[in-house]
């Protein structure tokens, strides 16, 4: 149970350290990256579920479907009008 909840915990925590000083998102993602990877690879074992009836099959399902969300999703990526400016800045409300 610790393997599933722990690299979700350690994600979160470090989020919300990060998120205290600042430019903390700027060094806490890679910080986040590499130490749930580390967890994840020390609980790998732990995953084998994940990895039961993997065929070539699906691979190759998964790497079109993953390409069309690509196309279809992140590709467009400033193709549209960026909607919803405003110039409300909360921190200036008395």
């Amino acid at each position: 149970m610790i393997a599933y909840i722990l690299p979700f915990a350690a994600y979160i925590v470090i989020t919300m350290i990060a998120n205290l000083f600042p430019h903390g998102n700027l060094y806490g993602y890679p910080i986040k990256t590499l130490i749930v990877s580390c967890i994840l690879i020390y609980f790998r074992n732990t995953y084998s579920e994940l990895f039961t009836g993997i065929s070539n099959r699906s691979i190759t399902r998964s790497i079109i479907l993953g390409s069309i969300v690509f196309i279809i999703w992140i590709l467009p990526e400033g193709l549209y009008p960026y909607l919803g400016y405003s110039e409300f800045d909360p921190t200036e409300v008395s």
